[in-house]
């Protein structure tokens, strides 16, 4: 089973939260904490999706238009 994500260069891990009967996901490689969730793929999919374009317009905005990257340890 696959449990990563990758959308325009960022890998994201997927985990399953029994408590909320959801998937959720994180953003690996980068200093900021960006964290996504759906009850489908297709949602989660999608918020992963605006949430990599969330960060890459915040950090234009700011002037800060390359990420701070780390290793991806997948």
């Amino acid at each position: 089973m696959n449990n990563t994500m990758i959308y325009k260069g960022y890998t994201a891990r997927v985990e399953f939260d029994s408590r909320d009967n959801s998937l959720v996901g994180r953003v690996l490689g980068i200093t900021e904490s960006i964290s996504f969730h759906g009850e489908t793929v297709a949602d989660l999919t999608e918020d992963f999706h605006q949430a990599v374009e969330h960060y890459l317009a915040d950090r234009k905005v700011t002037g800060l238009a390359s990420p701070n990257r780390l290793p991806v340890k997948a």
